[in-house]
Order: structure tokens, then sequence, then C-alpha cells
């Protein structure tokens, strides 16, 4: 209709191909704009995250590459983003933040509908925490601090290796292994006769028949009591938190934990990435102020060429060696000492009284893998596989409250088996 009824098909090949060579540059403009932002430490204009809104860029921040608009807190979304981060971090699911987020107010959730898959998803958005995806510091307020950044991330992790377990009734879910095929083991309430009754069991049983086309020829169904095997893995573990509660052995905990840290992540490599950010800042800087002097016609345009190029070159070259050192020292998502150190005691107490979630959140913070291991009839001890942060807490604690149980520990932390069996309690 535009161009005035029927066209020939060589004339519409002809407008497709200049439609499609105009969209190709569009796109490459849009992704060297976008560059260009991030560059800059902001963040490109586009769907806002909840929490957060634009505003119109000040002057001075167009200066300094800012695009058009600018992320700000948003004054009515931001303290219910706050408070689900809260809520992550002190260990709710992000099934019950997301029932929870569903009954807030429209204007609260800023219109947004916030599916539960939405919401898994905002747990992992390095926005809310002032960053980009790959770690650098980005220029706009964020809603929370690091610190509570890294508790949620260490929990999506933990969460992505142990599954959920519903009920709560099986706290070994997910971590135990069988001990004849390796495949994992779930818990179940089985019913058996005897002595002229029916009685319920608890039990785990191995899930290896779940597995799919890389088990199809396993058939096991291996069952092992719940009760021995769980007051096994307790008992090391509750010995432990216990040791840990005391304050010189946690002070050494957290000594260990800290060179362990500085030995992983590298100090030399922190303190040159350090260097190198702000390195990378004054380049930039140098850039802009170039820019303005060559517009302002105090710089003419063949010694403007010349301190651009070399800038630049030195800018691809920060920037190159800042992404190979944050990718060797960006450490995996592992719970903040002090964060696990305060939360000992109520992990302690709720080994002692059988609270089904803080004593699964202890055991999945501590452990990574439990195999039972089969030492007389319906009697299992367990061979334990520590987490990082485990196996410091539990080498600080055998070296300086030692225990019968705990003496059972190898140089490199790993639990043996004692040489009395555990009685069913």
């Amino acid at each position: 209709m535009r161009e005035g009824g029927i066209v020939s098909e060589f004339t519409y090949n002809i407008l497709a191909a200049v439609a499609q060579e105009e969209s190709r540059k569009l796109s490459e403009r849009v992704r060297a704009s976008n560059r260009h932002f991030v560059d800059k430490g902001w963040h490109p204009v586009g769907r806002v995250a909840w929490g957060y809104r634009w505003r119109p860029a000040t002057d001075d921040e167009r200066k300094q590459g800012a695009p058009v608009k600018v992320m700000e807190p948003h004054p009515i979304e931001a303290p219910y983003v706050r408070e689900a981060w809260e809520r992550r971090a002190a260990g709710e699911s992000a099934g019950a933040i997301h029932k929870w987020v569903k009954q807030l107010p429209d204007a609260a959730r800023g219109g947004r509908s916030m599916s539960k898959s939405a919401i898994r998803l905002h747990f992992r958005d390095a926005v809310f925490a002032g960053r980009f995806d790959d770690g650098s510091t980005g220029r706009w307020e964020p809603l929370i601090d690091v610190e509570t950044w890294e508790v949620v991330q260490a929990m999506n992790a933990r969460d992505t290796r142990i599954p959920a377990q519903a009920s709560g009734n099986y706290p070994l879910t997910g971590m135990l292994r069988c001990f004849r095929c390796g495949g994992r083991m779930a818990g179940r309430l089985t019913s058996q006769r005897w002595r002229g009754g029916q009685h319920r069991i608890r039990e785990y049983l191995c899930q290896a028949f779940a597995g799919g086309a890389e088990t199809a020829g396993v058939k096991c169904s291996t069952a092992v009591p719940a009760r021995t095997i769980e007051a096994a893995v307790l008992r090391t573990v509750g010995e432990m938190l216990e040791a840990v509660d005391r304050p010189h052995v946690r002070e050494a905990a957290r000594r260990a934990w800290a060179e362990r840290e500085r030995a992983s992540r590298g100090d030399d490599d922190q303190r040159r990435i350090a260097t190198l950010e702000q390195q990378l800042q004054t380049t930039r800087r140098r850039i802009s102020a170039a820019s303005v002097k060559f517009l302002d016609g105090d710089l003419d345009r063949e010694a403007y060429d010349i301190v651009r190029a070399d800038l630049a070159t030195e800018l691809d070259a920060t920037e190159q060696e800042l992404a190979r050192l944050r990718g060797r020292a960006r450490p995996a998502p592992i719970a903040p000492m002090d964060a696990v150190l305060s939360g000992v005691a109520g992990w302690a107490g709720a080994l002692q009284a059988g609270a089904p979630r803080p004593v699964r959140d202890a055991l999945a913070t501590l452990l990574g893998r439990i195999e039972p291991i089969r030492v007389g009839h319906g009697k299992y001890e367990a061979r334990l596989d520590w987490t990082p942060l485990g196996r410091a807490l539990l080498v600080a604690s055998v070296s300086l409250a030692p225990s019968d149980n705990l003496l059972c520990v190898d140089q490199l932390g790993n639990a043996r088996l004692p040489e009395v069996a555990i009685r069913p309690s």
C-alpha cells in the first residue's frame, strides 16, 4: 500500500534486503551503545528490575557517559525488595517468598505478576548488589549489601546441589548416597509386621531406578533404617557444633578460614584487581576530558586522534587483564564464615531438639555427601564428605576440643569409621 499497489518481485526483494540491512545495523548500534554504558559503569536502559525506576540523567552524569536515563531505588518498591532479600538470607525458601510477594499490594510489586520462576531469577540478579554479572561495580545505589548477596548466592548453590525436602522428616535426603550403586537415597515411610502388630518405619531407599537413561540397567532397592544412619551423622555433626560454639575454637576456625580464602583467591590478585579498576576509571576520565577539549576547540583533530588511540589501547589492555584476573580469582559461592559461626549455636540446639529445617540447613552447609556403611544387622555408620567450610570447622574442633567420636578424623579432615558401631537408640 505504501508503494502504491502491487510491486514486482524484484522490487520487494530489494526493499526486504534494505530493511534487513537496516535492522542489522540498528542491532549493532544498540549493542555498541550498551557496551559503552557498561564500560562506563552505567546500567543500559531497558526493563527495570523490581525495586528500581528510571529517572532522567543529569548533565554531569551524561558527561560521564551515562545513558539518557539512569536507575535509582523506587521509593515504594525498594523496602519490599530489601525485605525479600532479608527473608531469603534468613533461610526462607523462594516458594514461601513467592507466596508473600503475591499478597503484596499492586503498587509494591510495580504491577508485576511475579511468578515463582521470576522470584528465583530475582535472587540471582547481581543488580541488587550494585554489580554487573561479571562482578564489576556499577554506578547505581545497591538495595542490599555484599554480605547478604553472598549468603543468598551460597544458598542458591546449595539448593542446586541438594533438592528441597518437603516434609522435613528426612534430613539426609539429597546428601545420602547408596553404598552399593552410588545412587541418591530418599526417605520414605513403610510398614512392617512383627510381634503381632503393624509398625511404621522410617527408612532411606535408593532412587537409582529414577535416574533415567544413565541408570537404565541399575536395579537397586537398598534400604537403610533412618534411625541408625541419622544417629551416626547427627552425633558427629552435633559434637562438632558444640565444640565450635566455644570462643577459642571459633577464633581458630575463623583464622583458618581467612588463611584458606587468602590462599584460594590470592591476595596478590585481589590487590592487582583493585589497582586495575582504579586505572580503568582514570583512563575513562582521561578519554572523556580529551573529548571535551576537542569539542571546545582546545585540541585539534590530529592530536585528538593520537590521544584517543593511545588511551583506547590502554583501556582495552586493562579490561582484558581485569577479565582474566576476575575469572581466576572469582570464588565459588560459599556462605561467609561469620554468617555460619553466628548460626552455630542455633544449629547445635536444633540438632538436640530435632527441628527439621535448621537441622537440614546445618547439614547442607557442612556436608557434601553421606555414605552409609553397614557394620551389622540393622547397624550403620556413616562416611562423611565435608564441604570446605565444614572441613575447616571440623579440623578446628578436632585440634582444640577433641572427643572420642571426633578423633575418628584423619589429617585431611575426612571422617574415618570408629571402632565401635552406634547402637540404635
